[in-house]
């Protein structure tokens, strides 16, 4: 079960990436590299409970509190404030 999960999440992050790659929004791109670090915490929580290796479970909470929530969440909060007074006013 836990290694049908490690691959479905290493193939998520392989899409992921093919995707960012293509990107020009980079508020897409922001979004992509936060669901890539949700997949990466799952396999390392899948990681801890099958291995018995319970330090990975601070990695995996550290990376999905971090990466996968609070940097998309700030960076993108932060951009569309300026790009939305851009636009607003008439040329």
């Amino acid at each position: 079960m836990s290694q049908n999960l490690v691959i479905l999440c290493a193939a998520g992050m392989l899409v992921t990436a093919y995707v960012m790659v293509g990107q020009k929004s980079l508020f897409v791109t922001i979004r992509l590299y936060g669901l890539q670090s949700l997949l990466l915490g799952v396999v390392a929580v899948a990681m801890a409970f099958t291995d018995h290796r319970p330090h990975l479970l601070e990695s995996a909470a550290l990376t999905i509190g971090l990466k996968g929530v609070f940097i998309p969440g700030s960076s993108c909060g932060r951009s569309t404030g300026s790009a939305s007074t851009a636009r607003s006013s008439p040329s």
